[in-house]
């Protein structure tokens, strides 16, 4: 992983079991999808992996083994050169002998102006602000600058040390 600079780049060995599961199956991880929404906390990052899994997928043959997508938690607060990723779960139910499946992320639709919302990626417009200044949170036109959450294309539109 990477930030969008290029800089700060660090493997995902906890993501792909790295140290934990058996040599080469380590290498098995491929077609990342990545989430960059932060949700219940975390970012989150889809793979497919031809890994075995308990008794349901045991097959260890490069020719013959089937993927599976699984999931991993990607930790936003991680310092730079630190792994951020944690063990992935399999996610269950998917057919054992189909591998023509990529895992994808789709967030909510947006959220039109006077809609509750949480912040400003929610909303069509990019702004999320209690307009009625009754604690309660809802899509609408930008106020003054852009705090964390909100649109912003230019450092300058940013709050003072929100950049």
């Amino acid at each position: 992983m990477t930030k969008t600079d290029g800089s700060a780049q660090v493997r995902l060995d906890n993501a792909n079991g790295k140290g934990i599961i058996e040599i080469g199956q380590d290498q098995t991880t491929y077609e990342p999808t990545f989430l960059p929404v932060a949700v219940g906390g975390y970012f989150w990052l889809i793979v497919g992996s031809e890994r075995k899994y308990g008794n349901t997928l045991t097959d260890t043959n490069p020719n013959s083994r089937r993927k599976q997508l699984w999931v991993a938690a990607i930790d936003p607060n991680a310092p730079d050169g630190v792994d951020p990723s944690h063990p992935p779960f399999w996610l269950p139910g998917q057919e054992l002998n189909n591998s023509n499946m990529r895992g994808e992320w789709a967030l909510s639709p947006c959220k039109e102006v006077g809609e509750g919302c949480k912040g400003g990626f929610e909303c069509c417009d990019g702004f999320c602000y209690d307009n009625n200044n009754d604690g309660q949170l809802e899509c609408g036109e930008p106020m003054g600058c852009s705090h964390l959450g909100d649109a912003c294309e230019v450092d300058a539109a940013c709050c003072e040390g929100e950049v």
